[in-house]
Formats: C-alpha cells, structure tokens, sequence
C-alpha cells in the first residue's frame, strides 16, 4: 500500500483472473464460454485476492506499529500526507478554519483509522474491477466464439 510499485498489483489481479478463466477452461472444456461468465470468475477471484491483500496490509500495519515499534515512522509519514494536504488547501483559497477542523478531526486516531479503512476499501472495490474486468477479458481471447446457428 505504501509502495510506488504497489499499483502493479492492479494488473497483477487482472492478469490472474485471466489466468483463473484459462484454468476453468482448461479443465472443463467447454465449447464457449461468455464474457459474463469470466467477468463472475474474474469477481470471485478479485474478491479472495482483495481480501487477502487487505488482510496482508492490516497485518503489515501491525506489525510496523508494534512488533518493529516503527510507530512514529508510520505518524510522520501520516503528518507529512496532512501538512502537505493543509499547504495546497490553503494556498487555493480554502477557509483556513474548515482546514483546520478537518486537520483536526483526520488527525485524531478515530481520522486516522477511517482514512486507512477507506483507503483499504477502496483498494479492494478496486482490485474487483480490474479482476472482473481480466477475467472478461480472459474469457474473450481464450476461448472461442460461439457459432450462430441459421
């Protein structure tokens, strides 16, 4: 999550509902197989691995706070991410007392872990899309198409 390579992760997950997709069809032979049905093989597939990716990051959370006790690494990194958010807002024009009420209220441990819950979350809804849509595309280009019948 907190790695610039991190977003080769996205079309890791499309690639691997592809994958998924050619195994299904590998194994079951089937004549054709729909768009749809690899995009629900894609969606099953994106819901296990964004769940274990979400798992892996709350984990690794946990383990950089207490067990390494790099705790005040992860709270400057969070301070830095703030000021820098409080700077632009600022210097467009925003109300410097809603700035900072909302510094206030994200800067809280409640803030906190909401911005990191949401985060996650996103990244899961985001990992399904690019899984459904791999898996679609999987089901497009390793199978073949249905003959129209006359």
């Amino acid at each position: 999550m907190l790695s610039p390579v991190s977003i080769l992760g996205l079309f890791l997950m499309g690639a691997t509902a592809a994958w998924v997709v050619a195994l299904y069809v590998r194994s079951h032979r089937p004549a054709w197989i729909t768009v749809g049905a690899g995009a629900r093989i894609g969606f099953v597939t994106g819901v296990v691995g964004s769940w274990t990716a979400a798992a892996m990051s709350g984990l690794s959370l946990y383990a950089i706070r207490f067990w390494l006790g790099q705790g005040s690494w992860l709270d400057g990194l969070w301070q830095d991410f703030v000021n820098q958010w409080q700077a632009q807002e600022v210097a467009v024009g925003a109300d410097a007392q809603n700035v900072a009420a909302i510094k206030a209220l994200i800067m809280s441990p409640e803030g906190r872990a909401g911005f990191v819950l949401f985060m996650i979350a996103f990244l899961m809804g985001t990992l399904v899309l690019f899984a459904i849509a791999g898996g679609a595309l999987g089901a497009r280009m390793l199978t073949r198409a249905r003959r129209s019948e006359n």
